[in-house]
């Protein structure tokens, strides 16, 4: 009697085992299906991160380009083309970041894929510069695009400590780097 019962439960045990592993993939499966059909194109852009917000409570102003709108440009993402889009650029932690159809939020894109950003009337590039350069990666508005030289715009912020110990500001540095053959003359 003692082997018949240890024998069903040996055969009950996978059984379990497969029944479990299933509602727990068709449980993912079902919430990966729902952030794809949410998310529509953008599924392939978004990073996992979403935008940091800076409160005007403690800051000052804003680390972003040109302004803290979302503004409509174009994106040009792992050869895909996505234009009038909801933009900003966060300067301070290098941050692209989309405003998605229907949301209050914004998702922060992989620099890595970005090709290319048309926004304010400027051609902007996440670029990574050669090892042989103090540069940093980062976006830069690119000014002179020529078949040996580039003309890079790269502006900077600084967090500044706040001097009343209740709010910060951040501080705008502009420098230009020029690009021959892949190598920079400052």
């Amino acid at each position: 009697m003692n082997k018949t019962r240890l024998y069903r439960v040996l055969l009950l045990v996978p059984v379990l085992q497969i029944s479990i592993i299933t509602s727990f993939t068709y449980a993912q499966t079902t919430q990966i299906n729902k952030y794809l059909s949410e998310a529509e194109d953008y599924n392939l852009i978004y990073s996992g991160e979403l935008e940091w917000l800076y409160s005007s409570l403690k800051y000052l102003n804003t680390p972003y380009y040109v302004s803290d709108e979302y503004e409509t440009g174009d994106l040009y993402y792992r050869g895909c083309y996505y234009a009038n889009q909801k933009m900003r650029i966060d300067l301070y932690r290098n941050n692209l970041i989309l405003l998605t159809k229907g949301s209050n939020h914004g998702i922060v894109v992989n620099p890595n894929y970005v090709e290319k950003i048309k926004l304010h009337d400027k051609d902007i590039i996440w670029h990574i510069p050669s090892e042989n350069t103090n540069l940093k990666n980062g976006y830069y508005t690119l000014l002179v695009d020529g078949s040996k030289m580039k003309l890079l715009e790269k502006t900077t912020v600084q967090l500044n400590t706040p001097t009343d110990r209740i709010t910060y500001d951040f501080s705008f540095n502009t420098r230009y780097y020029l690009l021959y053959k892949k190598n920079i003359i400052q």
